[in-house]
């Protein structure tokens, strides 16, 4: 009865943080101090791939391989789900801290993306704030949605693929206002459009990803074709960066906030 009070302390600051995954690198960027980041992926610069490749100029990178990553002495590593396995297997069997990011479905899976990693890097508040200004964000854009029939969207990625159900895009094309032609066709997650699908479907709006600044690739050549600009050119069109929602990151709300210009534009069309 008479041994001092045990207060809890909060859990040390990882200070040596170190990316496996280019969603990691971003939401580092975002919520830890850039002391505390000894290393981001080679993609972390890459437009094609980050959202902030500015901010992420001057930090160290790897290619994501164990025996880069050993020589940093990090106390926390951090992948993503699709990360190596030997190498997560390896840097944990030499006892490093290394956790592991599970991909977003959806836009809870985005929330809880960031709340997971605020608890890792022990920046809860700083996640929290990231959530709600998403939230802000994303309400703003359903208020905006008008009542009625939904107007059907196809999506076109590189070499066909789509926005199927149960992926985050499809849950921000929804968000957003429209009704997904994938959903429509049954496709299931990895299912393709065909450009023969998309002439001959009923649908009001068309988007594709935006290729402008990517590398060329035969999968690249399949969105400039020309016959999908032809049908682009008969109703509202937007080409939108795949990298704002392929990851667990704020810049979702960009994505659904272009959509939802384009939803507002098909809601002017006769």
């Amino acid at each position: 009865m008479l041994a001092a009070p045990v207060h809890a302390q909060a859990p040390a600051k990882p200070q040596r943080i170190v990316s496996l995954n280019v969603c990691v690198d971003q939401l580092l960027l975002l919520l830890v101090e850039p002391r505390r980041i000894a290393a981001l992926t080679q993609f972390a610069t890459d437009p094609d791939w980050s959202n902030m490749p500015r901010e992420a100029r001057g930090f160290r990178t790897t290619h994501g391989r164990a025996e880069e990553v050993v020589p940093l002495a990090p106390d926390l590593v951090i992948g993503g789900e699709y990360s190596a396995p030997d190498t997560i297997a390896l840097l944990r069997r030499v006892g490093r801290r290394v956790e592991v990011m599970r991909l977003a479905h959806s836009i809870a899976g985005v929330r809880a993306g960031m709340r997971w990693m605020g608890a890792v890097v022990v920046e809860p508040e700083k996640a929290a704030a990231l959530v709600a200004e998403l939230d802000r964000r994303l309400a703003a854009v359903a208020a905006a949605v008008p009542p009625g029939p939904r107007p059907v969207l196809a999506f076109y990625n590189a070499s066909g693929y789509t926005a199927e159900p149960g992926t985050l895009a499809d849950d921000v094309i929804r968000a957003a206002g429209f009704d997904n032609l994938a959903g429509r066709l049954g496709l299931r997650v990895g299912g393709r459009l065909s450009l023969e699908q998309v002439a001959i479907a009923r649908i009001d709006a068309l988007i594709a990803a935006d290729t402008a600044a990517t590398s060329a690739s035969r999968a690249v050549e399949t969105v400039r074709h020309p016959a999908l600009a032809r049908i682009a050119a008969r109703r509202p069109f937007a080409a939108i960066p795949g990298r704002l929602w392929t990851c667990e990151t704020p810049f979702v709300a960009e994505a659904a906030e272009r959509l939802a210009h384009l939803r507002a534009e098909t809601g002017r069309r006769p």
